[in-house]
């Protein structure tokens, strides 16, 4: 987890750097306050046993140093923007990192170390993340909550990319869902799962007003489960 959080930040800072350079400011602003969603509710929430030590001195470091190389680099790439917010929190760094300069705002914006990103590792994160939170969608639609823990939890996905990602994070998805087993397969007709259409009513109506009804019943009755594929 330390490599990817420290992969994501500087994909983001290579991100913000290109946009910037090319005056689309506009693109940069939702990215980089999302970032703190995913350092809270990601990174730091999957490593708290290693943050509070629980693994030993040697993890705790290794965990700590990492989450300030990332909070570094993420307040010098946010101050142009959440100016007072980067330098409360700067200001805190300094006292635990020894940082030289008295302002955030006396500093550059950080350039990305291209050695430290690595995709694989922000594709197997996300796909961990997005099937984390379909459990928590289906466990919310069924009123079972999180604390309640459940025996098996199968994904049906055609990418068996999608799926040997799932697997390789497997011990952090079934601490996160509370599941004791994971089950990944590519047969979606073992499990009796079918696609189909639902029309979007109130976006049809908006938009084809007379015609929604051919499209309607062109969606229940002409579309394939494979054309769906």
């Amino acid at each position: 987890m330390d490599k990817w959080i420290e992969s994501f930040t500087n994909s983001l800072v290579r991100f913000v750097r290109k946009e910037m350079s090319e005056y689309r400011l506009y693109a940069v602003v939702s990215p980089l306050t999302r970032f703190f969603d995913t350092l809270t509710n990601c990174y730091i929430r999957l490593n708290r046993k290693r943050i509070k030590g629980d693994f030993g001195t040697d993890d705790q470091v290794h965990a700590l140093s990492a989450l300030g190389r990332v909070l570094n680099l993420i307040v010098r790439l946010m101050s142009p923007f959440t100016p007072f917010f980067c330098e409360y929190i700067w200001q805190n760094l300094r006292k635990v990192s020894g940082a030289s300069e008295e302002s955030v705002h006396f500093t550059l914006l950080p350039v990305p170390d291209d050695s430290l990103i690595d995709e694989s590792i922000e594709r197997r994160v996300q796909a961990m993340r997005d099937c984390i939170d379909l459990v928590r969608v289906l466990r919310e639609r069924k009123g079972i909550p999180v604390k309640y823990p459940l025996k098996e939890m199968i994904v049906v996905n055609r990418e068996s990319q999608f799926l040997d990602d799932l697997k390789s994070l497997e011990h952090y998805i079934l601490s996160e869902v509370n599941v004791r087993q994971l089950t990944v397969s590519q047969d979606k007709h073992k499990y009796g799962i079918t696609l189909k259409a639902d029309p979007n009513f109130r976006l049809l109506g908006a938009r084809l007003k007379g015609d929604q009804k051919k499209v309607v019943d062109y969606l229940k009755t002409k579309i394939s489960e494979a054309e769906l594929e």
